[in-house]
């Protein structure tokens, strides 16, 4: 899952920086931009369509996934608890991902440092306590809530930029 994930994050990122090239030497940045847009839909939807075909294939065939990873039963049964929560986070990470790499590629760097800074530090107290009080799963809601907050603030970024 996390090999087709990436390989399809590192296509898309390829076709951007392709196509930010091309757009430099002609010297349109506008063009440029609003290709990346397109691109960054494309990839958004193309990404979260697997992500949820494989969640599905491995939710539903999990017993049998667990089985070839670990034989201990106790384990499987705790692991079954937190596979959602670990399908929730891989979901939300999509958005903060492309949106994070687009806006580096038109120079927020700074502003994707300020806005990651912030959440982890807010995320880390939240992960202490939430750990303390849900146990692990608790973690896994404060780590999909920070992905699903900086993907909010990087595509209003995006937007911003039109």
């Amino acid at each position: 899952m996390i090999i087709l994930k990436i390989s399809v994050f590192h296509y898309l990122l390829y076709k951007i920086l392709v196509n930010i090239s091309k757009e430099i030497w002609k010297g349109s940045l506008r063009t440029y931009i609003k290709q990346a847009k397109k691109y960054l839909s494309i990839g958004y939807k193309f990404t979260v369509i697997i992500i949820i075909g494989i969640s599905l294939f491995c939710y539903i065939g999990q017993k049998h996934i667990f089985n070839w990873i670990v034989s201990d039963d106790s384990v499987i049964l705790s692991a079954e608890n937190l596979i959602l929560w670990l399908f929730v986070m891989a979901l939300t990470k999509v958005g903060y991902q492309i949106y994070m790499v687009y806006l580096q590629g038109i120079g927020k760097e700074r502003d994707i440092l300020q806005s990651t800074i912030t959440a982890t530090i807010i995320a880390s107290i939240n992960i202490v306590v939430s750990g303390k009080v849900f146990s692990l799963s608790g973690v896994y809601f404060v780590i999909s809530s920070k992905y699903l907050i900086l993907s909010m603030v990087y595509f209003r970024q995006a937007k911003s930029m039109e």
